[in-house]
């Protein structure tokens, strides 16, 4: 999967979040991070950044989106998105 799909995937979580009342916190952690993964180019593979672990150390992406991330790596769909 392409990091620009995964963004896609956390913006679909963010807006879910935002209307099912949820979190609000969460909701802009999800944003936060599909901003990141949007600034990363068209070509790049989730996977790998995954495996790099540079993503891991972002500001503001936690156990949460990581795991989330995982999921969309691994072509599952995240609990939140089923």
């Amino acid at each position: 999967m392409k990091a620009l799909e995964a963004a896609r995937a956390l913006r679909e979580m963010a807006l879910l979040e935002d209307l099912g009342g949820g979190n609000p916190f969460r909701s802009r952690a999800y944003e936060k991070a599909a901003r990141l993964l949007e600034g990363l180019g068209e070509e790049t593979d989730l996977a790998d950044l995954l495996k790099e672990g540079g993503i891991a150390r972002a500001r503001g992406v936690g156990a949460g989106i990581l795991a989330v991330l995982e999921d969309l790596a691994r072509g599952e769909t995240p609990p939140a998105l089923e």
